[in-house]
């Protein structure tokens, strides 16, 4: 059936499918219209938000005032270095854990053991409380990793160890967290020292 050109939505018979889907297209299109006008307003509202972030005057750390930009990058460098062996360490851990618990299989430490080195660990401890100026947490005895299993204490020991690790990589994690926002406050100062980074 055809309607006038003057006849409105709400003129079509109610039962008239062509109405309704008529109708239906327009609800859709108004919903397309109210969804794009909320994106636009959090477009303008978070680009409001750089603009403002942009204003704040970047705050240096007096901390890292003896530190030259590139002393700073090796620095952060350290602490990264320092938290991927961390990391190693605490996987060899938890697998044995897991292995006490009869959750899955043991390590040959005799085998790990020479390519251990709890030194290198001590040395990069010393390095970084060094740069800071603040000492980290002291490292757990990370000999004790190589408890034997069948030691009635081994499970409560390993424990003791994996809190210790943890305490340590939470104070890992803060200063790089702090030497990551002294170096962006310094960027930000000199954007020309970004270019520095960039290969030759």
């Amino acid at each position: 059936m055809l309607y006038p050109s003057s006849t409105t939505f709400a003129e079509l018979p109610s039962g008239d499918a062509l109405g309704a889907e008529l109708v239906a297209l327009v609800e859709c299109e108004k919903e397309r219209a109210a969804r794009k006008a909320v994106q636009a307003r959090a477009r303008a509202e978070r680009a409001s938000a750089r603009a403002a972030a942009r204003a704040i005057p970047p705050e240096v750390d007096e901390a890292y005032a003896h530190l030259a930009l590139s002393e700073l990058r090796a620095a952060r460098q350290l602490v990264a270095e320092e938290e991927e062996r961390l990391g190693y360490w605490q996987r060899i851990l938890a697998t044995r854990q897991d292995a006490l618990r009869g959750e899955g299989s043991d390590l040959d430490m005799e085998r790990l053991r020479p390519a251990l080195s709890a030194g290198r660990m001590h040395s990069a401890r010393s390095a970084i409380g060094r740069v800071y100026g603040t000492a980290l947490p002291a490292l757990p005895d990370l000999g004790l990793l190589w408890v034997d299993p069948d030691a009635g204490d081994a499970d409560a020991i390993l424990t003791d160890v994996a809190g210790g690790l943890a305490a340590y990589r939470d104070a890992l994690a803060s200063r790089l967290k702090s030497i990551t926002q002294e170096l962006i406050a310094r960027y930000r100062m000199s954007p020309a020292d970004c270019l520095a980074l960039l290969p030759a």
